[in-house]
């Protein structure tokens, strides 16, 4: 049976009650890794101990949230978390690095890479607003799965019509 991290169930009584939650911090291994977040709306923070492994960890409280980690974990816990956040359906996942916040993916091979970054810590909100919608038109990560088909219609519903419109009319 897999273990909730340190405030998990705090997050997961948050989501049941209904409350937007727009990014999840997850520290390793580090009790004040994140704390900076505490007081911003619409974030939530868990921990992962030093004494729960990755694989142990319930990471389902990921499912269509953007997820950053942060903390000084060594590279090989980092990179499983990163993995297990993608596999448990995380729309996204971003990594604290000494350059700044990174949004992550993975590899067929199972490495996890930056593949945008670095953004200073400060600015991760207007980053988020802003790779959001393009997130949901290109499909990028948990953004292309079906749960976002209905806001991707609503952004780009009438324009697919019109298209189809001057299409028809071309032919």
């Amino acid at each position: 049976m897999k273990r909730a991290m340190a405030y998990g169930k705090a997050v997961a009584e948050r989501r049941r009650s209904g409350e937007r939650i727009g990014l999840l911090v997850v520290s390793l291994h580090g009790w004040d890794d994140g704390k900076w977040f505490e007081s911003s709306p619409e974030v939530c923070r868990v921990m992962l101990p030093a004494d729960l492994a990755v694989d142990d960890a319930d990471w389902s409280i990921c499912l269509a949230l953007d997820v950053l980690l942060c903390g000084t974990a060594p590279d090989d816990l980092f990179r499983e978390a990163a993995l297990a956040c993608m596999r448990h359906g995380a729309v996204s996942c971003w990594g604290e690095f000494a350059d700044g916040i990174h949004r992550l993916a993975s590899t067929p091979m199972g490495a996890v890479v930056s593949v945008d970054g670095p953004f200073p810590i400060r600015k991760l909100g207007s980053v988020l607003n802003a790779f959001r919608p393009v997130a949901i038109a290109l499909g990028l990560g948990g953004y292309g799965s079906k749960m976002f088909d209905a806001v991707h219609a609503a952004m780009f519903g009438d324009l697919v019509v019109e298209l189809q419109a001057a299409l028809s009319e071309g032919a």
